[in-house]
């Protein structure tokens, strides 16, 4: 289902999501041409699953583009951030962040379903040197964006896990909830709770 895109060498769920792998995004992109690859993989990517109508699931880990790479370099981010929009409310679109994910990237993260942070995990815009000579303030880049920050703060992140295979899982949990697409009804899964339980608290608190 997924082409020609490159993807993580598992499968978490057996409907074959769009799967962008995390070795597409390890490093820092060496210049123009790499972040250029790389937002374009991503919109590749946001793209393919819309017109197949299958969940996106994204693992992103890179230092975004540096400011004296222009305009050209922030614009294929823009593009991929436009197709996360296109599909949004149309696919589930899931990402993982493992690893830094910093500058345009990291924008992208709002715009997405369900978010699963790893324990090391940081995503941030703008890094601690630059926040500190806005600020006068030193902080780190766990403070700034790690896990306390997007789970208890910012509410960015949906989920913590541990690991990278502990993120996986979690989107496999989340996806056999959800359907492929807008159009289709969410899987049922059997269960004896009673269709029509009493409730009485809500009465109680009125």
């Amino acid at each position: 289902a997924t082409g020609h895109l490159p993807t993580l060498n598992c499968m978490i769920d057996p409907r074959t999501p769009v799967l962008v792998g995390a070795g597409q995004f390890q490093h820092r992109a060496d210049g123009l041409d790499d972040a250029l690859d790389a937002s374009a993989l991503m919109a590749e990517a946001i793209r393919a699953a819309r017109e197949q109508r299958l969940p996106l699931v994204a693992v992103p880990s890179m230092i975004g583009v540096a400011i004296d790479e222009g305009l050209d370099a922030s614009d294929g981010w823009a593009r991929a951030a436009r197709e996360l929009v296109a599909a949004s409310g149309i696919i589930p679109l899931l990402m993982v962040v493992h690893g830094p994910l910093t500058s345009g990237p990291a924008l992208l993260l709002a715009l997405a379903d369900v978010v699963v942070f790893t324990a090391d995990a940081c995503a941030f815009v703008t890094g601690p040197r630059v926040v500190e000579a806005y600020t006068g303030e030193p902080i780190t880049s766990t403070a700034l964006g790690g896990i306390t920050a997007h789970h208890r703060s910012t509410g960015l992140a949906s989920m913590v896990v541990d690991d990278l295979d502990g993120a996986l899982d979690a989107v496999s949990a989340v996806l056999a909830h959800l359907p492929d697409h807008v159009d289709l009804p969410a899987p049922r899964l059997s269960t004896d709770d009673p269709s029509d339980p009493p409730t009485p608290e809500p009465g109680d608190l009125l």
